[in-house]
């Protein structure tokens, strides 16, 4: 079995495609970036990027220019690199962006997206900013607005029909519950104001928020031993909730499936579900188990492969295998990237 050749706990993990028609695995590992290309089940190591600080947060933003998507790397110190692969195989910086200015906190930013309209929104203690970055990956602050609420740790774009982007976000009030909030955010007019929706029952676990796509819509909320799916903002549908909790430790990622509609989730003691959401329901069910292992983020790519970063030293590579009825066979561990790294890993 092929290892990799440096080790160290995995923090993020993420499949998109940084070069046309090829599709990248992402790994950060503290101050490092690690990208490979992968195909039907072969992983190649293609750069290795150190940075500054320790990554935060890692998400990919299409470009139309260059026909693949770009790297965003949020960093611990409050800067934004934009990144790309060049034809020599190496990660490259497009652009970075000091996001420190307005924010008085010392805390890292957590970053949302929202790919309409090519907006970003860093939200700290009681300070939302908001910036925009170009297809060619130059990043503009477009403004920034204070807030009374406190704590915020997760948030994303509401898919919906309007014109203006629709911000749900989670934070603490100020008895210290766990609340979700919405707010409109207009660009043009470089002003946020209150949203239409705001739930008061979020559990105190809640971590993630993650916005369904049309026709589902909505907003799942993730965390603890809870999900939680709010599907306010639909016009002409009656808001509802639908509340599932998990028989086991807490959750620990998640992932959106090749169809967006589907979640992969991972909790911290190694097993996998899987959430399918639909209009009128959710079904969530255990796609696999992985014993000795301790999860810190989880990736779908294609071919119904996972990637599973671990906490303490590399991660797994992982197939799972659907019988003609549609059902889960079984869970086949295709590599475990653990200990050294090779150049090319074969994972057939």
């Amino acid at each position: 079995m092929a290892r990799f050749h440096r080790t160290g706990a995995v923090s993020h993990c993420l499949c998109c495609s940084l070069w046309p028609g090829i599709q990248n695995l992402i790994v950060a590992k503290g101050t490092l970036l690690e990208v490979f290309d992968w195909s039907e089940g072969t992983l190649k190591l293609r750069s290795q990027c150190p940075l500054k600080s320790h990554v935060v947060a890692i998400s990919s933003l299409w470009s139309s220019e260059r026909m693949s998507d770009m790297l965003l790397a949020l960093l611990e110190h409050q800067v934004l690199c934009v990144l790309t692969l060049v034809a020599n195989g190496n990660l490259v910086s497009l652009s970075t962006a000091d996001l420190s200015s307005f924010s008085v906190s010392r805390v890292a930013p957590a970053m949302i997206l929202d790919y309409r309209n090519l907006t970003i929104a860093f939200i700290y203690d009681r300070v939302f900013q908001f910036a925009s970055i170009t297809a060619m990956g130059d990043v503009s602050i477009h403004f920034h607005a204070r807030v009374h609420k406190r704590c915020f740790s997760n948030g994303a774009f509401i898919e919906n029909e309007g014109d203006i982007p629709v911000l749900a976000v989670l934070s603490d009030n100020v008895n210290g519950a766990k609340i979700l909030s919405t707010h409109l955010v207009d660009a043009s007019r470089k002003v946020m104001y209150p949203g239409p929706w705001q739930l008061d029952s979020v559990d105190s676990s809640s971590t993630w928020c993650f916005a369904p796509p049309l026709p589902v819509g909505g907003m799942m909320v993730l965390g603890g031993r809870e999900l939680a799916r709010f599907d306010f903002g639909l016009a002409g549908r009656k808001a509802r909730t639908w509340r599932i909790v998990i028989p086991a430790r807490k959750l620990i990622g998640f992932s959106p499936m090749a169809d967006a509609r589907c979640l992969v989730i991972a909790d911290e003691s190694g097993i996998i579900y899987h959430l399918q959401m639909d209009v009128e329901a959710c079904e969530f069910s255990v796609l696999f188990r992985l014993d000795a292992m301790r999860p810190s983020c989880i990736t779908a790519l294609k071919c119904d492969y996972y990637f599973i970063g671990s906490v303490l030293d590399g991660g797994l590579l992982g197939r799972v295998h659907i019988d003609l009825l549609g059902n889960l066979d079984h869970f086949e561990i295709a590599q475990c990237l653990c200990g050294p790294f090779e150049r090319q890993v074969s994972c057939c």
